[in-house]
């Protein structure tokens, strides 16, 4: 394997050498079985004989500390390569239940966070940082889903050093579009990540009083929103704009239930005479925290508002198919993804309306502000039969819930 390996990462030779190379290394590596992927490379009676990922690293070491670009760029991209391999239906029986998105070499847990830490900081190494960030988007994507929920804290961890890593070791503006699109992927499955585990662990209960969901409202607060910012803040290309407004609206949203801690009172009223939202106590520790909130938003805000309008009109032979359309969309639900944002966002849209000089077309202002509306309007009605399993809203109902919404609307301007 080690032969193999020297073919893989020698820069002169050609790219089908390099694939066949490649094909025999993940033919020779041999996993265990979940029960027994903890077993470390020692248990192993044949010294030849390769089970999992990490035994490769020994025989890396002197092509990952390489003086020659490419054969850095190539060996961490072998490590990557492979952490992205999934079962893809190998050994796996039509009538079994194994996911065949599952990965093919299963970590555990402390391999998991020791990878993660390895390819942070690779980072700072220029011709490693797309093949590094091409293994944290595996590691987050598809092996830390493997992870059990006892493990959360460990993955809130690594989702942290993650972020501060990229914020610390690079400007992302001043990278080329490639690595650029890539760390708005890593971002965009971490929250993919984030969302599956808090959906997972509430499983349709109440989020207010499940500890994950506060604890990362807090860090995406602390941590994430504004390192995504200032990984975002000036980007022009519309293949990574589509990305980062889709995302970021997806991160701040997570908050959106705290729409009701903007209301005065601790109950939001009696609809119909015998619905009525109320507040949850744990709500007190949100109030506490509402001044993150504004400076959080606020942040949003002023890192999307200056997108608008959408004047993106993409070339007749566009092989990317980012679609005028898709970033006006992408846009309104930035703008309008907690109900804080109206404060800035509304207004914002009713002077693009009404200014003489904004030669531009309404339509979009008009659908966004509508949008805001209809996403309060919507929160409303979850909440109304979260708290009233057997209500279906009437239209008695639906008509008070627009009322209210229309309140809150009003009181954020």
């Amino acid at each position: 394997i080690s032969e193999l390996i020297q073919i893989y990462v020698d820069p002169t030779n050609s790219i089908e050498i390099q694939k066949d190379a490649f094909t025999n290394i993940n033919s020779l590596i041999k996993p265990k079985q979940k029960e027994n992927a903890t077993i470390s490379s020692s248990t192993s009676t044949d010294t030849n004989e390769v089970t999992c990922i990490e035994q490769l690293i020994p025989k890396l070491d002197n092509l990952l500390t390489s003086d020659v670009d490419k054969e850095r760029n190539r060996s961490t991209l072998l490590l990557s390569e492979l952490i992205h391999q999934t079962k893809n239906g190998e050994d796996i029986d039509s009538d079994s239940d194994i996911d065949m998105n599952c990965p093919k070499y299963l970590l555990n847990v402390k391999s998991i966070e020791l990878f993660v830490v390895f390819f942070n900081n690779r980072l700072s190494d220029y011709p490693s940082i797309i093949p590094s960030l091409y293994a944290l988007i595996g590691l987050f994507e598809k092996h830390f889903r493997q992870v059990e929920s006892d493990h959360d804290e460990l993955i809130s961890t690594c989702v942290i050093n993650t972020f501060k890593c990229i914020d610390s070791a690079l400007h992302v503006q001043g990278l080329a579009q490639s690595i650029r699109q890539k760390v708005y992927q890593l971002y965009t499955v971490i929250c993919n990540l984030i969302q599956y585990r808090i959906e997972s662990t509430c499983k349709g209960g109440d989020k207010n009083n499940n500890k994950l969901y506060q604890q990362t409202k807090l860090y995406i607060n602390n941590t994430i929103i504004p390192c995504f910012c200032n990984a975002a803040e000036g980007e022009k290309d519309p293949r990574c704009l589509y990305l980062i407004m889709q995302t970021l609206s997806n991160y701040v949203y997570i908050y959106q239930e705290d729409i009701f801690v903007l209301s005065a009172g601790g109950d939001i009223g009696d609809i119909d005479g015998n619905a009525t939202i109320s507040v949850n106590s744990s709500v007190a520790t949100i109030r506490e925290s509402q001044d993150g909130i504004d400076r959080l938003v606020e942040r949003v805000y002023n890192l999307v508002a200056c997108y608008f309008p959408i004047t993106f009109v993409p070339p007749p032979d566009d092989p990317f198919k980012i679609s005028t359309q898709m970033l006006v969309d992408s846009l309104q639900s930035s703008l309008t993804s907690h109900a804080m944002l109206y404060k800035h966002t509304v207004p914002f849209l009713i002077d693009q309306i009404t200014e003489s000089y904004a030669n531009i077309d309404d339509t979009d202002a008009v659908s966004t502000i509508s949008h805001a509306l209809n996403c309060v309007l919507e929160i409303f009605n979850r909440q109304l039969t979260s708290n009233n399993p057997s209500l279906t809203p009437t239209a008695t109902t639906t008509n008070a819930a627009q009322a209210q919404a229309r309140t809150l609307l009003i009181e954020q301007l």
